[in-house]
């Protein structure tokens, strides 16, 4: 089946397909957050020039809000740049981020950003552009903000490369 996401993104890149170079790493220990102030949760360094040419990353980062009336947030960035921000009063529901970047040169990527959030669902489809310089190490990290610890669970951070 067609993804019309990706044949969106290869049309406005140029790209006649993006390379499956099939390394994954996933972080499976859960986290949360702690007290008021952001948290750091999950995160992974991406080796500098491990993107190149055509390439992209894909990143999925998931998790669970508490149940309780407390306003949370979660924001997923890849090298300081933010790419995905879930904000919400959300009780006892599922979070998910499904984010792929794609880099046009070493200074410069677009992003496409799917959010899952609430129930039913609720999703919601960005395009963000960064200016990260990827021949060096890129930070890909997701952070939460709760009023109180374990407002915001992360249990998944998984990293691909497409």
């Amino acid at each position: 089946m067609s993804d019309p996401v990706n044949n969106f993104m290869d049309a406005l890149l140029g790209y006649t397909g993006l390379p499956n170079i099939d390394q994954t790493t996933n972080q499976a220990t859960s986290v949360a957050n702690t007290g008021s102030s952001a948290t750091d949760l999950m995160s992974y360094t991406l080796s500098g020039g491990t993107l190149s040419g055509n390439q992209a990353a894909g990143v999925v980062a998931a998790g669970t809000f508490a149940a309780n009336g407390n306003t949370k947030t979660v924001v997923l960035t890849f090298g300081g740049t933010t790419i995905a921000t879930i904000t919400g009063a959300f009780n006892g529901t599922p979070w998910r981020i499904d984010a792929q970047v794609y880099r046009k040169t070493d200074s410069t990527q677009i992003s496409t950003v799917i959010t899952y959030k609430d129930s039913p669902v609720v999703t919601t489809l960005t395009s963000v552009s960064s200016s990260v310089t990827t021949s060096s190490d890129v930070d890909i990290l997701v952070t939460a903000t709760g009023t109180a610890t374990n407002d915001i669970v992360q249990t998944i951070l998984a990293i691909s490369l497409l």
